[in-house]
């Protein structure tokens, strides 16, 4: 049986990638197809067999932005401390079976350095902002998300 606190999780995820979606459409819906297929941007990348898709191919407006901003701030909290937990466990694990790779102590570094972008300043400071648009597809079984940056030498 699944933990409810992780099915609540998968199920908070896609609700919010419905939501940002489902904001980030214009009203001139032929508008926003034929300017997708002059300039592909990130939908290039999505294969034609995809069995999903959800991009949002425009920034959000502000109004909009500012309602969900701080769910989303709540969202990243939570992967934050999902991530130190499994991390924690990783560790305790690894010490109690004697195992001397280094490998959790390894990971743990690389979560803490990851985790530091885990919040709307941290995203931003990494150059993914309110101007960033997004495709969220399937290849296969895996999920793929592909955002833009509005500043590469900050990321």
């Amino acid at each position: 049986m699944q933990n409810p606190k992780f099915v609540r999780m998968i199920l908070a995820v896609c609700l919010v990638s419905i939501a940002a979606v489902a904001c980030s459409g214009s009203s001139d819906e032929s508008k926003t197809a034929s300017s997708a297929a002059a300039d592909p941007g990130l939908l290039k990348y999505v294969p034609a067999e995809t069995p999903y898709i959800f991009a949002m191919l425009e920034p959000v407006p502000d109004d909009i932005a500012d309602k969900f901003e701080p769910k989303l701030e709540l969202m990243l909290a939570a992967y934050r401390d999902l991530l130190q937990t499994i991390v924690e466990l990783g560790v305790a694990e690894g010490s109690e079976s004697g195992e001397s790779d280094g490998l959790p102590e390894e990971a743990a570094g690389v979560v803490n350095e990851l985790s530091g972008l885990l919040s709307v300043e941290g995203l931003r400071s990494a150059g993914i902002d309110r101007e960033s648009t997004m495709v969220f597809y399937g290849s296969g079984l895996l999920p793929v998300l592909r955002m833009s940056v509005t500043d590469g030498d900050l990321l």
